[in-house]
């Protein structure tokens, strides 16, 4: 961290700096495992805190993507022809449904309400998963090029 720039570099498994009347510019949490809210004392009044660890957040923010993919999937199944246009709907929805989870996870951090809004994209996807295993693609209406 030195060759960073760091002035100081603190083992927190060896030295409890919160405590300490000194006071931080910067607290870089490099393994996640210092909470800015027990951090806080520790730095000055404009001071910063950074830390690696995405508080439990990347998997949220891989749903973006996630629902982002499902979009597309759902208007290419709705236009298809050969997989019923109910799964193509159903994947709209899930992703509606998906990004608001994501926006509820950072504006009103309740873990009920993303749940509940989860629960269409679990049903589209267990019901496309079955409609596969059953029923299948209906082969007859796809169009086979030969070269």
């Amino acid at each position: 961290m030195k060759s960073l720039g760091a002035d100081k570099v603190i083992d927190y498994t060896k030295e409890d700096f919160i405590n300490d009347d000194e006071r931080f510019d910067i607290i870089f949490d490099a393994v996640g495992k210092i909470s800015y809210a027990k951090s806080k004392k520790a730095l000055k009044t404009k001071g910063k805190y950074v830390s690696v660890k995405s508080s439990g957040h990347g998997y949220v923010i891989g749903q973006v993507f996630f629902a982002l993919w499902v979009l597309p999937l759902g208007v290419l199944i709705y236009k298809s022809g050969f997989i019923p246009k109910v799964f193509g709907i159903l994947f709209v929805i899930e992703t509606i449904f998906g990004l608001l989870s994501v926006i509820v996870h950072f504006l009103v951090p309740n873990g009920s309400i993303e749940t509940i809004l989860l629960i269409p994209g679990t049903i589209a996807e267990l019901l496309f998963m079955l409609w596969l295993l059953i029923w299948g693609v209906n082969e007859s209406k796809l169009l086979v090029q030969k070269n």
